[in-house]
């Protein structure tokens, strides 16, 4: 999960932000950028439009 991440930061997808309450345990949290928001809706369109084609796939093989 780590990797992926650091991959989406650096495309400037994603935005971290560290929380220093317990020094002891600092916790990275990340968040979407604009970018990253519209890189998800277009992914998820995308894979909408992909999983409605496989389902009429599937539908016609059990039709036959």
């Amino acid at each position: 999960v780590y990797p992926l991440l650091r991959r989406l930061e650096k495309r400037k997808l994603l935005i971290a932000t560290w929380n220093y309450k317990d020094p002891s345990r600092p916790r990275k949290y990340y968040g979407l950028t604009k970018e990253g928001k519209r890189f998800l809706k277009k992914t998820v369109e995308a894979w909408e439009k992909l999983s409605k084609e496989m389902d009429n796939i599937v539908q016609e093989a059990k039709a036959l």
